[in-house]
């Protein structure tokens, strides 16, 4: 038998060959265990986005995802990037990272949640119209069946056509009965018809209220009437920041155009 004499300054042991190659596998392996594994990590991210850190957050999931690029969770790790990116207001960003998502992603489910996220960018962005066209092609898409429900809801709430909203919210209500959305869909089919519509321009649109106020505090101090109001879109309760009420939408037409003169180029007529 192969051994070897490893003095000491005590006394000298007799340790066996194969007895030293076991606790070298025994202290790699601890080693091993030691290394935070890649779902570990990403709940780190998760934290610190749960917490309202977005800045870190965003950082720590594209760390994440530099280094684990096939995992089971990157998908999962691409989505909550872009909703980091979106609260960081950061829409070009978000977008450019949502859409391949969208586009080319494996896991249906994290697809579906990257349409509705670029919808209601879509929304606070470039308005109504190009986000109902989002909401409505999410709705009929066939690997989108996950967010279905949240879909026709975001396109109803989006439409400026009454007979599709009816037609939509209908839809929703027969198709998923026991859905949250259909429960808002019912109430929405019930409500009465205002006497008066109140047309504004929407300013911005925000997940955190804090950030609402703080963008209809900066807008107010220009000498406009800023109202925040809650509008429920994909699940998700946003804070829209809007300059009004105008009687018509030709008055509100005109104060858009002022903004957009004055470098706010993302400013849109909304009714509320």
């Amino acid at each position: 038998m192969v051994a070897r004499w490893l003095p000491d300054s005590q006394s000298r042991f007799r340790v066996n060959l194969k007895t030293l190659r076991t606790v070298a596998l025994i202290l790699l392996a601890s080693a091993a265990l030691a290394a935070p594994k890649p779902k570990d990590e990403l709940s780190q991210a998760h934290f610190l986005m749960l917490q309202g850190n977005f800045l870190k957050a965003e950082k720590a999931y594209a760390v994440w995802l530099e280094r684990h690029p096939k995992s089971n969770y990157a998908e999962a790790a691409r989505y909550w990037r872009g909703v980091c990116l979106k609260e960081l207001g950061k829409s070009r960003e978000a977008t450019a990272v949502l859409e391949p998502l969208r586009r080319d992603g494996r896991q249906d489910l994290w697809r579906g949640l990257a349409g509705l996220l670029l919808a209601s960018i879509k929304a606070g962005q470039e308005g109504r119209d190009p986000a109902y066209r989002e909401y409505a092609r999410l709705a009929d898409a066939a690997w989108a069946q996950d967010v279905r429900p949240q879909a026709l809801l975001g396109a109803a709430q989006m439409t400026s056509n009454a007979w599709k909203r009816k037609t939509l919210l209908k839809t929703l209500n027969k198709e998923y009965p026991e859905s949250e959305e259909a429960a808002k869909a019912r109430k929405l089919l019930k409500e009465p018809k205002r006497a008066t519509t109140r047309f504004g321009v929407q300013v911005g649109a925000f997940v955190k209220t804090s950030g609402a106020l703080a963008e209809q505090k900066r807008f107010a101090k220009a000498g406009n009437r800023v109202t925040v109001v809650k509008r429920k879109q994909i699940g998700l309760v946003l804070h829209a920041v809007i300059i009004g009420p105008y009687d018509t939408r030709k008055q509100a037409a005109r104060k858009t155009r002022q903004l957009k003169a004055q470098g706010h180029p993302n400013v849109f007529v909304t009714t509320y």
